[in-house]
């Protein structure tokens, strides 16, 4: 076994030719990416727990028998 040679070009190389990514590019999308998150977060709608004891109690007094 022969361990391979270091003037050998890898997948993971860019080739001389090709331009590099500028650095604005990640962090644009991880501005885009965190603007989103926060949006989601600021505009969710407060839980439904609140509502639900109000309706079931309000059931449960229609549902009970009236004392003669």
């Amino acid at each position: 076994m022969s361990a391979p040679d270091h003037d050998d070009t890898s997948d993971d190389e860019l080739d001389p030719d090709e331009p590099r990514t500028p650095m604005w590019l990640p962090l644009l999308g991880l501005c885009l990416f965190v603007s989103v998150l926060v949006y989601a977060l600021v505009t969710q709608k407060p839980p439904a727990e609140e509502a639900a004891p109000a309706a079931s109690a309000s059931a449960a007094k229609a549902a009970a028998p009236a004392n003669p």
